[in-house]
């Protein structure tokens, strides 16, 4: 189940800072790590907790801008392989965002040799959005080699018109 993160806060701390230099979750970071701070705020950030049982399996991640109703900086981190509980929440979350009328638009990035890639083509498919560009050797990470970022974006629009031919 996702929780608020703040919830969560010294446990899903210590998780996190411990995948800072593991070349696994080298995609998430993207050749930096930061000290995770969770926001007293949700005006214009979200932060979760995935928990099952007693533990947390994912941490999931977004903002908002209230302007333009978008959800932007998108971060999913699983401290379990595979996650499929963890995905399907957040899948369930973002169909809630659009089907409530708290987003119109979504947008985030991926790194293209990141194995978690084919699983954000997927749902990005299943809600109708699209890969709208990618630019080429953009970020290196750990492993000191180049990597492609592909862009994705999805309107409601177009979630909508896939929600109805499902």
């Amino acid at each position: 189940m996702l929780v608020p993160a703040q919830l969560y806060k010294e446990e899903l701390k210590n998780k996190i800072i411990s995948t800072w230099y593991n070349l696994e979750y080298q995609y998430y970071w993207q050749g930096y790590n930061n000290e995770p701070t969770f926001e007293e705020s949700n005006i214009y950030s979200r932060q979760f907790a995935f928990v099952e049982g007693e533990e947390i399996t994912g941490y999931f991640s977004y903002s908002l801008d209230n302007l333009s109703k978008s959800l932007y900086n998108m971060g999913l981190l699983s401290f379990e392989r595979p996650n499929y509980a963890f995905i399907k929440e957040v899948v369930k979350h973002i169909e809630w965002l659009f089907d409530e009328k708290i987003i119109d638009r979504m947008d985030f990035f991926a790194y293209e040799d990141n194995p978690a890639i084919r699983g954000y083509d997927k749902m990005v498919e299943k809600f109708g959005g699209r890969r709208v560009g990618k630019f080429t050797k953009s970020q290196r990470l750990y492993d000191g080699k180049l990597h492609n970022t592909i862009f994705y974006e999805i309107l409601r629009e177009d979630y909508e018109n896939a929600k109805r031919g499902r």
